[in-house]
């Protein structure tokens, strides 16, 4: 189902807040996006993105989980008016659970899933709305955990990303930050930030251009931040 009203129904809201973070006002959107033959839907943990180039301008970009049908697919839900109306775009799966969508300097949009033993990619030429075929990146092994990727900017910084997550095809454990020069084609270096267990990662670009990690550490015993300068993970030449 999809009425705002069912108490059975996981739905979709969006919360905003004018005053910085003083109130908040909430504004419910299932009826809105979700396909009544669908069941549970969720927004995948960390952050979504704002698109800075091409065709779509200005488009935020907040990635689900979608049950359909005894399987799960990912979507990204967009708006193109700075949030006031939002539509879903066409699922992606199945075996697509939590994921993530970042720009690259040419418009295109990388998903990047959680799935094991190694993360899922595909791509989008139109902002988000549709998703080519998914294929396994066997250089990022993972033990089916949320994990983190945003792009870099700056001179020079074209197509740098900076991943994270759990490297590990069997536990969560050995955070681990990823650095690539050419778009998710390849990663150039890596580093383990936490060689014990630990769990989900987000990631955010600091003014300066440190880069920001917020994660599970331990099992599951607190919520840690580091600030990293890109250095720290690897150079691109």
């Amino acid at each position: 189902g999809n009425r705002d009203d069912d108490p059975n129904v996981l739905h979709a809201d969006v919360s905003w807040s004018d005053d910085d973070g003083h109130t908040w006002r909430h504004r419910r959107l299932t009826s809105q996006v979700k396909d009544s033959s669908w069941g549970g839907l969720f927004a995948t943990s960390g952050s979504g993105i704002q698109l800075q180039r091409g065709a779509h301008v200005g488009r935020l970009v907040q990635q689900f989980v979608i049950r359909v049908r005894g399987a799960n697919y990912g979507a990204s839900l967009v708006s193109d008016d700075h949030g006031a109306t939002w539509r879903m775009g066409a699922l992606v799966g199945p075996g697509v659970d939590e994921n993530k969508a970042v720009e690259l300097a040419d418009g295109t949009v990388l998903l990047n899933v959680r799935s094991k033993p190694y993360r899922l990619v595909a791509e989008s030429r139109d902002g988000g709305l549709t998703y080519g075929a998914l294929r396994a990146d066997t250089t990022l092994v993972d033990p089916g955990n949320n994990g983190a990727i945003v792009r870099l900017e700056g001179a020079g910084a074209r197509d740098w990303l900076v991943f994270s997550n759990t490297a590990d095809s069997l536990t969560r454990r050995r955070l681990t930050l990823r650095l690539s020069c050419d778009g998710g084609r390849s990663w150039a270096s890596s580093r383990v930030l936490v060689e014990g267990p630990s769990a989900y990662s987000s990631l955010a670009i600091l003014p300066g251009g440190d880069v920001g990690v917020l994660f599970e550490r331990g099992e599951y015993a607190a919520i840690s931040f580091a600030r990293v300068p890109v250095s720290w993970v690897g150079r691109c030449r």
